[in-house]
């Protein structure tokens, strides 16, 4: 019997041991976060804690969570050698669990801009990503496209338009379920182009802090640059379109990365790594 209670505690306790834990930026449109279910306009983000990551390849960002104060904390880092996360930008944000912030307190992808009007974030912790209803998303995972193995999500409330580095405005939608979007150009615009569903290979996109479940051969960061089947830049192998940095359904070369893509792709290691477009 003393055994058996042994044998539960030990399982118990590796549960809650290895169980990851994720930061969400969720969407609202009202200063006090309270109509989550009219948000009409916004980007919102999930992502696993203790985790060095990259959405822009301009900088990198690790959230933790400050248990005795009850908060996020949330540190920008230099990019620079893939993800490494030891040099720091600024100082170190903390954000209350639950509250209500202006999304201009948090920035994680500086290619990916929706600030024609304000919107809020609500600084949710939970065991699993949040990705809102109404929305185009993407998300990254690990070892195979299954929704256990997400950790890091970015989405988009139906209808936004964002700006990409290079002056397009974009905007994001679903149609049946299929996810959609549409470039412009100084009040031009072309057809409805659709975003890869299927799930895609791609280089490493974390490198983990403090957390063995995470740890990779010395993984890279997310990279961005030409059009890619993502939000924010380049993700997988072949040939790449435009430069716009959001959800295009293209191949193409990392930042300058070049060749170097389909190396990381083909690599020696057993970690594969993986993104595709849902709509939720």
């Amino acid at each position: 019997m003393k055994t058996n209670y042994f044998i539960l505690f030990l399982s118990y306790f590796i549960s809650i041991t290895t169980a990851l834990q994720f930061v969400n930026l969720e969407v609202y449109n009202d200063p006090q976060c309270t109509s989550k279910e009219t948000a009409v306009y916004g980007v919102g983000y999930s992502a696993v804690i203790d985790t060095c990551t990259t959405l822009d390849y301009q900088n990198n960002f690790i959230f933790t969570i400050d248990k005795e104060s009850q908060s996020v904390v949330w540190k920008k880092y230099l990019f620079y050698d893939m993800e490494k996360c030891d040099s720091s930008v600024g100082s170190p944000k903390s954000f209350k669990i639950n509250s209500c912030v202006p999304q201009n307190q948090i920035t994680l992808n500086q290619a990916m801009s929706a600030d024609d009007k304000d919107y809020y974030f609500k600084v949710t912790v939970s065991s699993s990503p949040v990705v809102q209803p109404n929305s185009a998303s993407i998300s990254f995972m690990r070892d195979s496209c299954e929704p256990e193995n997400i950790l890091l999500s970015e989405y988009v409330i139906n209808g936004t338009n964002t700006d990409s580095l290079n002056g397009l405005t974009l905007f994001y939608y679903c149609i049946n379920q299929a996810p959609y979007y549409v470039t412009c150009l100084k009040n031009e615009c072309h057809d409805p182009v659709p975003l890869l569903q299927i799930c895609v290979q791609t280089v490493p996109f974390y490198n983990s802090s403090s957390s063995n479940i995470l740890s990779s051969s010395g993984g890279t960061g997310i990279y961005s640059g030409s059009n890619s089947g993502s939000f924010s830049g380049n993700h997988a192998s072949g040939g790449g379109s435009s430069g716009a940095s959001g959800f295009s359904s293209g191949g193409g070369s990392s930042s300058g990365k070049g060749n170097n893509l389909d190396q990381e792709l083909n690599s020696s290691s057993n970690q594969k790594y993986y993104f595709q477009h849902y709509c939720s």
